[in-house]
């Protein structure tokens, strides 16, 4: 602290810190004594954070500082910036020519800093990387850093870090997260709504992590398509194609996003950066390395550079032929897709995706009190992609109806045509003051958005209630196909009822209901 300029009170004042620290050992449940600590603060101290700054920024400081003092040879894609290292938290890289007066240069200033902090590198946690003409001079660089060699791809901030294109197998831990998450939740009863947040939530997010940094190849984002795929209709016959539910659910899908897609639009957002001469260390690199004083829009990748390089160039011109736009208008024509300078993803997303024609009974279905999981199956129905009898024909199964036996189970019939449907439906319709004739889910929703204006809590519980009715006779033939349960029908309508009170409760707590 004193190297970087801090007063010698502040000083004083941080070392009464950490030189009167004391600390306890639970065994058992039980504490037992104190015992001062030398050096360092009690983990989870606040301070700790700032701390751990000061050190790295002294340790930066003093890298700079002896890499002018020389002997010391920059890497030759590091020296026009003078870049020797890289520092992440507690990860650090430096960066130098494979000569020995170089390493020697980093060693001591790594020596240096470890005597005067006590913090010392771990030699079983760090590796040396020789690469071009030094790669068969190394030993001699080995010993004197003491650090086993260490060989591409290595993981770096939980992403593998390469010299070539990263293949399949270099996406292992990837795949691993997945399935760790998946492999939990599989054991675990949740619905296909449920299954749909998790998607959403958890392993897209995971998967954005990766597509942010690497062009992913297909076959790694078809894997991924396959295990969501798997996950969310629990078997390998899937009700509804993967590139129908990645459409937003106002076109007829559930929101998911297309892995291709959203891959392409993340890289558009470096490709912006780089466009944009954006405040960044590796953006100003790459204007130095590889573009040297040329405009991104028009700047064409050579045989050489890397794949995401090129990859970038065709994300380029895939927005070129999208906005129809020359490259010298380019940058205006993508101002659409930013707030304030930064470019959004979701935004680029939406435009490189495939349009379907708006489906306007999905704001009907999506509606925020209905319960997610009755507005699944409220989609799955309207898409005519419920397994009824119908549907499984293919299995070589009687068509006769579940509830009624009496004509073929299709979607229409089960929950309208059926007389156990017509039952169900008569005593809602009444309960929910409906005086129209509901002989289809089209109609009905149809009707519904139609309605008069009147009491808004009448037509919420509506709305309502036709999600929970569908789910609920779909849930009662289910029980009695598989499980062979005995049908009650003024069971299902009081259900039906309670489902409807419990959601209103929810949106009007303090509001007595009429109906």
């Amino acid at each position: 602290m004193l190297g970087l300029g801090f007063p010698l009170k502040f000083v004083g004042l941080i070392m009464e810190c950490i030189t009167s620290a004391s600390s306890s050992i639970s065994v058992n449940g039980n504490i037992h004594g104190f015992f001062k600590s030398k050096r360092g603060l009690r983990q989870g101290d606040p301070m700790a954070p700032t701390l751990f700054i000061f050190c790295i920024e002294y340790l930066s400081r003093l890298l700079n500082t002896k890499t002018k003092e020389g002997p010391f040879h920059f890497h030759k894609n590091c020296s026009e910036l003078g870049i020797s290292h890289l520092a992440f938290a507690d990860d650090i890289m430096l960066f130098a020519r494979g000569d020995f007066s170089s390493v020697k240069v980093m060693m001591d200033a790594l020596d240096h800093f470890s005597k005067v902090s006590g913090l010392c590198l771990n030699p079983t946690k760090s590796n040396i990387f020789v690469a071009g003409k030094y790669r068969d001079a190394s030993q001699d660089i080995l010993q004197l850093a003491n650090f086993p060699r260490g060989e591409l791809p290595v993981r770096y901030l939980g992403l593998p870090l390469a010299s070539h294109r990263i293949s399949g197998s270099d996406y292992a831990p990837l795949f691993m997260k997945i399935d760790t998450f998946l492999g939990k939740w599989s054991t675990l009863k949740i619905s296909y709504a449920g299954k749909l947040e998790l998607i959403r939530a958890v392993i897209q997010g995971v998967e954005s992590f990766w597509l942010q940094a690497f062009p992913v190849q297909k076959t790694v984002l078809n894997r991924i398509t396959t295990l969501c795929r798997d996950f969310l209709w629990g078997s390998k016959f899937a009700k509804v194609a993967w590139v129908d539910i990645c459409k937003p659910r106002n076109e007829g899908g559930l929101g998911l996003r297309d892995a291709e897609t959203w891959n392409n639009a993340l890289l558009c957002k470096a490709l912006w950066n780089i466009a944009a001469k954006k405040d960044s260390l590796w953006v100003i690199w790459v204007h130095t390395v590889y573009l040297r004083n040329e405009c991104m829009w028009v700047w064409q990748p050579r045989k050489r550079h890397s794949v995401f390089f090129k990859r970038l160039a065709y994300v380029r011109e895939l927005l070129v032929q999208k906005l129809g736009d020359h490259n010298s208008s380019l940058e205006v024509a993508m101002q659409q897709f930013c707030i304030g300078d930064n470019l959004c993803p979701s935004k680029v997303y939406d435009f490189l995706r495939d349009k379907s024609n708006p489906k306007p009974w999905m704001a009907f279905i999506w509606h925020s009190p209905i319960p997610p999981k009755c507005s699944f199956t409220m989609w799955l129905a309207l898409r005519g992609r419920l397994p009824t009898k119908t549907n499984l024909e293919f299995l070589g199964l009687p068509m006769e109806c579940e509830l009624c036996g009496d004509g073929v189970e299709d979607i229409s019939h089960l929950f309208f045509g059926c007389c156990v449907s017509k039952q169900i439906w008569g005593a809602i319709r009444h309960w929910l003051r409906i005086d129209a004739q509901l002989t289809t889910l089209d109609r009905a929703i149809r009707w519904l958005r139609t309605a008069r204006r009147g009491d808004p809590i009448l037509k919420k519980a509506r709305r309502i209630g036709l999600a929970c009715t569908v789910f609920l006779i779909w849930k009662q033939r289910n029980a009695f196909h598989f499980e062979r349960k005995p049908l009650n029908i003024d069971g299902v309508i009081c259900n039906i009822k309670t489902m409807v009170y419990c959601v209103l409760g929810r949106v009007w707590p303090n509001v007595y209901l009429t109906f």
